[in-house]
């Protein structure tokens, strides 16, 4: 905890990650984290740090962390934190979003699994059914809130979730199974299998199998509005596959090979409530190489994404099959950098990335590829100005140069040549860190980041109904302008004598250009377009302020508490058209949306959670409050009916309990949502999170 180790300067403990030296590429981080006595990263500057000295708001997630949730999933473990908001919509579809602007299909969270891009180019958001890593291998979760494009790369605008798995060449030979079950439609299966071979070459082999029973959502939708009509899943269903070689060559060069596939059913929320089928087939490679020289710590790496992803909505109810293919994604990253220090004081990181990323035609297969390049480059300048005081700055320069292969039809607004397009743009981050002793640790930083449209937001193309006499047309919109995320925060970490750590953190942000989704954007109407359409546009700002408070401490009786309280208020400034329609009664006056962050963004939310530990048997009891929303409807009919959606705040009840039966076998019996006199929570405007309850086993060998 914080107060254990605040009396250890940061030059101290610089200085002991150091005496690592050439093994800082392979972090031990057991190792570390038992030296500085919390959690450390090597994320943020790419030298060995403690929590609670990374230059930006981070929260760390341990193995054993994970293991005392109430949660089989990873958004589940990230409601917990302060900052985060997370939505189940599905059995298989969440969202989640730091600092609010959370949504169907949310695009402002970049998540990395081992530093590796899982987030989804083709339309920017995260599947996190998809990502092909179970519980059981990870290391730890870093969590960090606010714009990190500088330090973490692409558009990550609101924060990174970046999932550090373990290290096999620093674990032993080992099995480990779990099984969940809830005896009733829901099942999961995942193993990991570890070998290390004279700490020389190392496998790890991982698969998950698992289904989640599908909620019957027309039941519980509470409107007369049919958004249901196209459900066919049963149950969520998933199998991720993963692959690792890692390699110690000698004492300062390591290589990994990695392998991984995901295969995904699941029923999918989409940004203007409909729900579309959507299927995932996801793969990927990559090869790393890191050599510790003269010169720095040298580090090459390698990998491609590639995806194809059909979703059915009820959009495509009267579309001929034949003009509905999977969205193809491939994207190709190359990464160089180098990490090194001048005398004992100065840590420079130099990096370089190239970036392919290309959508094959989809869903009309008439138009050609959208694609696009980037070239990036970056630097980072970490100081220790005294033996209690740091500074970190990083600034990026990313160039992208946007086209489309082959003709667009004439049908569209858009011609090839209009994607022709470079847009050249500056992401930074700043910050620092004082050690003022017994007064606690101090914060300070600021930041800009990018968020570069998606491909499907420059170049969809979709036609619905009949393709010789469609009804609908959506497309993107090559012109689209980037999302800029401007970001100023103070925190704030101190030991509140014997009785807790105290976190206090508090930011201002500001979006510029924010971009529409299509059931947001004003529809175009003839003469303007041949026959009602959308696209994406660029259609205003918002900004927010927030505070995040986090406690932590032990109380009498073998009792561990934790308390944490998000506030968090946003302004929207958004464009919005006025258009006249006749829905049979004479002419009505209608007043499109977009994605009303204002209302939806929950102003107060509140996690405890209370552990008690004795012998073989732990428990844990959680609560979770979130304040009242209201989701816009996709319009507003002034003179008819199409009222929003207000989200009473609700609080959810949880519970774990745990028995060790051996050192190998653990036994768990988990209840979610299981709120007194009601069967689980209203958490949105869509579904009900309804009362679960499973057991698990775990076992090692």
């Amino acid at each position: 905890m914080f107060r254990k180790t605040l009396k250890t300067t940061a030059g101290v403990l610089f200085a002991s990650a150091m005496c690592s030296g050439a093994q800082a590429q392979t972090l031990n981080y057991d190792v570390m984290s038992e030296l500085f006595g919390e959690p450390v990263t090597n994320s943020a500057t790419g030298k060995p740090q403690r929590a609670s000295e990374v230059p930006a708001s981070m929260v760390i997630i341990t193995q054993d962390d994970i293991q005392r949730l109430p949660e089989r999933d990873l958004p589940g473990i990230l409601r917990h934190y302060a900052g985060v908001d997370m939505v189940r919509w599905t059995a298989g579809a969440q969202d989640v979003g730091i600092r609010g602007y959370n949504q169907p299909l949310s695009p402002r969270l970049l998540v990395l699994v081992d530093g590796r891009q899982v987030y989804l180019d083709h339309f920017g958001y995260t599947a996190w059914r998809t990502l092909p890593v179970q519980l059981d291998e990870i290391q730890q979760i870093e969590l960090i809130r606010g714009p990190q494009s500088a330090l973490y790369g692409f558009n990550a605008v609101s924060g990174v979730v970046n999932i550090i798995t373990k290290n096999p060449l620093q674990q032993p030979t080992g099995f480990d199974v779990s099984v969940n079950t809830d005896f009733n439609g829901t099942d999961e299966v995942g193993a990991v299998f570890s070998f290390n071979r004279n700490d020389r070459v190392a496998l790890r082999l991982s698969a998950g199998v698992g289904q989640e029973k599908e909620t019957d959502y027309t039941e519980q939708y509470e409107t007369t509005d049919d958004f249901f009509s196209t459900i066919s899943y049963d149950a969520a269903e998933d199998i991720q596959l993963a692959g690792s070689v890692y390699f110690q060559f000698d004492a300062k060069t390591t290589g990994l090979m990695e392998f991984t596939h995901s295969h995904v059913n699941q029923l999918d929320m989409q940004p203007n409530f409909y729900t579309a089928d959507a299927r995932y087939r996801l793969s990927s490679a990559r090869v790393r190489l890191e050599r510790d020289t003269d010169w720095g710590l040298i580090s090459a790496s390698l990998y491609q994404n590639s995806g194809k992803l059909t979703s059915v909505g009820s959009s495509f109810a009267v579309a001929d099959p034949e003009f509905i293919v999977p969205s193809e994604n491939t994207v190709t990253v190359f990464q160089l950098q180098n990490l090194f220090t001048v005398g004992t004081k100065n840590t420079f990181r130099l990096s370089g990335e190239y970036r392919n990323n290309t959508l094959a035609s989809s869903p009309d297969p008439r138009n050609g590829d959208t694609q696009y390049d980037v070239f990036s480059v970056s630097a980072m300048w970490d100081r220790a100005i005294t033996p209690n005081l740091r500074s970190t700055a990083a600034v990026r320069l990313d160039n992208l140069e946007l086209e489309r292969t082959g003709e667009v039809d004439d049908i569209y607004w858009f011609t090839a040549e209009d994607f022709d397009r470079t847009i050249t743009e500056v992401s930074y981050n700043v910050g620092l860190v004082w050690n003022a002793g017994e007064r606690g640790l101090f914060r300070a930083n600021a930041s800009r980041g990018v968020q570069t449209p998606s491909l499907s937001e420059f170049g969809l193309t979709q036609l619905t109904g009949d393709p010789d006499n469609p009804s609908i047309l959506d497309a993107g919109n090559p012109l689209l302008e980037p999302t800029i995320v401007q970001n100023y925060e103070l925190g704030w970490d101190r030991a509140l004598g014997s009785l807790a750590d105290m976190r206090l953190g508090v930011f201002y942000q500001s979006s510029e250009d924010l971009k529409t989704f299509l059931s947001y954007h004003a529809t175009l109407l003839p003469p303007e377009a041949p026959f009602a359409s959308t696209r994406f546009e660029n259609v205003g700002e918002s900004s927010a302020w927030g505070m995040e408070l986090e406690l932590q401490g032990d109380a009498p009786f073998d009792l561990q508490w934790g308390l944490n309280y998000t506030y968090q208020s946003v302004n929207d400034d958004l464009v919005g058209i006025t258009i006249e329609r006749d829905y049979g009664e004479g002419l009505q006056t209608q007043r499109n949306r977009y994605t009303g962050f204002e209302e939806s963004t929950p102003n107060h939310k509140v996690n405890a959670r209370l552990h008690w530990e004795r012998d073989d048997l732990r428990l844990g009891v959680f609560a979770n409050y979130v304040d009242e929303v209201t989701y816009p409807d996709r319009y507003v009919i002034v003179n008819g009916t199409a009222p929003d959606s207000d989200i009473s705040a609700y609080l959810a009840l949880s519970f774990r309990a745990d028995y060790q039966v051996n050192e190998d076998v653990n036994l768990s019996i988990v209840g979610r949502n299981v709120n007194f006199g009601s069967d689980g929570v209203r958490t949105n405007r869509a579904t009900r999170e309804e009362s679960s309850f499973w057991v698990g086993l775990r076992a090692n060998f």
